[in-house]
């Protein structure tokens, strides 16, 4: 069984006019597959490949999203629940999943900040304390620049020191640069010494 799940109509300022049409199909042992086809003006049309073995709504929804992602489009653009309806007419079962998938998504992507977190905080527990005491030294006044707050000294190298240890498994020496990534954000503050700051950090771990 097969049904048509979205259409979008567009077009540009030459006046070519095309259609994308995304296609939910199911098969005898419970899975689903969705394509998606281009038809109209298009000199070339742009092929994205079809989505096979989806076992439930919330496959769906992923896999519709990354889609119209392909083809230029952003599912929140666009009535979730129409398609939801569309979707029922394959089963009602997954419409129900495709319809609460933003929140199963949203539920999901917690989860998984809580168990990284989890595991970081336990990868720096032999560390902590000297960490602790060593960032303790260092400036907890807000850097400024342009009007924007950009965090302190002690945020960044502790942040840098554990990212540090994580990946290595020991505590940074001599001149590193404060390259740090914390989600899609950055900072760069030069080059800190910690030698110079806080002598030999291997021996107060006790290693």
């Amino acid at each position: 069984m097969k049904n048509d799940i979205l259409s979008i109509n567009d077009s540009n300022i030459a006046g070519d006019v095309w259609n994308w049409t995304w296609r939910l199909e199911e098969f005898r042992n419970g899975t689903f597959m969705l394509i998606c086809e281009q038809s109209g003006d298009c000199l070339e049309p742009l092929e994205i490949n079809p989505r096979k073995h989806l076992k439930d709504g919330f496959d769906v929804y992923i896999s519709l999203e990354e889609m119209m992602s392909e083809a230029g489009y952003s599912i929140h653009d666009f009535d979730l629940l129409d398609i939801a309806e569309k979707v029922s007419k394959i089963s009602g079962k997954i419409a129900i999943d495709f319809r609460n998938a933003p929140e199963i998504f949203e539920e999901r992507e917690e989860n998984v900040a809580v168990q990284q977190q989890e595991i970081r905080k336990r990868a720096l527990a032999p560390f902590r304390s000297v960490i602790d005491n060593y960032v303790a030294t260092l400036s907890d006044k807000e850097k400024r620049g342009a009007g924007t707050f950009y965090g302190t000294q002690r945020f960044w190298v502790n942040r840098f020191i554990e990212d540090f240890v994580i990946a290595n498994g020991s505590f940074p020496k001599g001149k590193h640069p404060l390259v740090v990534r914390i989600g899609g954000a950055g900072y760069s503050g030069g080059e800190h010494d910690f030698d110079k700051m806080h002598g030999d950090i291997h021996q107060k771990s006790g290693s």
